[in-house]
């Protein structure tokens, strides 16, 4: 409609906006009908797409086939593992503010249950796109990640320290990792729309483990996950001042 000469669009938010209150970590508490598990949900939503992954009590996975509606509505699948038995789990509920809460399906079960809080730490925003040709502010501003991160690394139940140097240049970035495994070079560092991603390589047991990083910041946050032929890790963290 028009309001004083100027073109208003009164549609629903979607995108930016709407990722700020889906992108984040979230605590959530599921009933499979045989006791509440506790998992940690990592979400990133960057326009129409939503990603993310589980770790905790059902296991440690990446979710699949997720959609978030405009009205707060979300909607994904994810491996399972529960009573020594793994099985694709949906979840499907609603997100008000910093609450979710919604239903899980499992092929052969009754249906159970889920709730949820946000953590407390700010959203990680997923920026507004610029015109053809410019970055997009947030993570893409040139120098944005330079700096030292601390992080807190979460492999399983156990949480590590860990230390991310990085210099960002451009779409380019380069720096050291220092984690569980050593202190590991980055290689094939980029940053694009989507957030950073890197590969570190640690020698592991005797061989060298491949570990794919990708992860998003805002001014003095940051949160990511860590995947490889060995496991999947989780970290979050925050910039040295």
């Amino acid at each position: 409609m028009f309001i004083d000469g100027r073109s208003i669009d009164l549609r629903p938010e979607t995108g930016a906006a709407q990722a700020g209150a889906i992108t984040g970590t979230w605590t959530l508490n599921v009933n499979l009908g045989s006791g509440d598990t506790d998992i940690t949900l990592v979400l990133q939503q960057e326009g129409e797409r939503l990603r993310g992954s589980i770790q905790g009590g059902l296991g440690s996975s990446e979710i699949a086939n997720a959609s978030a509606g405009a009205g707060g509505e979300i909607r994904f699948t994810v491996p399972a593992t529960f009573e020594g038995q793994t099985a694709e789990a949906t979840f499907a509920g609603r997100i008000t503010g910093n609450e979710m809460q919604g239903t899980v399906t499992v092929v052969g079960r009754a249906p159970g249950s889920f709730t949820g809080t946000k953590a407390g730490a700010p959203a990680i925003p997923v920026a507004s796109p610029t015109p053809p040709g410019g970055f997009r502010s947030a993570v893409t501003a040139k120098g944005h990640l330079s700096g030292t991160w601390i992080l807190s690394i979460k492999i399983g139940s156990q949480t590590f320290p860990g230390t991310l140097s990085l210099d960002h240049n451009g779409r380019s970035i380069t720096g050291l990792l220092q984690s569980p495994f050593g202190t590991t070079p980055l290689t094939e560092g980029s940053v694009d729309f989507e957030g950073f991603h890197f590969i570190s390589r640690a020698r592991i047991d005797g061989r060298v483990v491949e570990m794919a990083v990708e992860g998003n910041a805002d001014a003095n946050e940051i949160l990511g996950t860590v995947n490889s032929k060995i496991g999947f890790a989780l970290f979050t963290g925050f910039r040295k001042r």
